[in-house]
């Protein structure tokens, strides 16, 4: 028959607790805390959000395309800017998936090229209040500019960014 867990037997055979409470921890007993940190390593927060929009943006480039395609020839500029928006859309969202470096500059590409997109939309319409163009273009660049800065500084992006 194995011994009680609450009391072993020693050599001297006294009877000792196993276990024995003590009020606070000496110096060699002090808790150790570890911190853990999540890795940043991989497709997941702010980039698993930039990926979905890079995937919706491709996706919304295709259909701007074939609008342009069944509508009016005056409509170049969607001929023209989608299928270039829509291939660099796509192609930022197959390179930050495979973890490619190229992922970065396509990523700010995609980026850059719908805003221009855009700008010359704005452009091609007729205007009656210039202001209102102006403040809507520098807005679109001043926007465009601080998202590209997340493929710039991001710690996500140069630790999974790296093939």
């Amino acid at each position: 028959m194995e011994p009680s867990p609450q009391k072993t037997q020693t050599p001297n055979s006294s009877q000792q607790p196993e276990w024995q409470p003590q009020v606070a921890p000496t110096e060699a007993q002090k808790p150790q805390y570890v911190i853990t940190q999540q890795s940043l390593r991989g497709v997941g927060g702010w980039l698993l959000f930039w990926v979905i929009i890079f995937a919706l943006m491709g996706i919304g480039s295709i259909t701007k395309f074939f609008t342009a395609v069944s509508s009016s020839p005056t409509n170049f500029v969607d001929l023209i800017m989608s299928p270039i928006a829509a291939i660099v859309t796509i192609a930022a969202v197959v390179y930050i998936i495979m973890q490619k470096k190229l992922g970065r500059p396509l990523a700010i590409a995609a980026l850059i090229i719908t805003t221009l997109q855009s700008i010359i939309e704005q452009l091609m319409k007729p205007q009656e209040n210039y202001t209102a163009t102006i403040s809507t273009i520098v807005v679109a660049i001043v926007i465009t500019g601080l998202f590209s800065l997340y493929f710039v500084q991001s710690r996500r992006v140069k630790e999974t960014l790296i093939n």
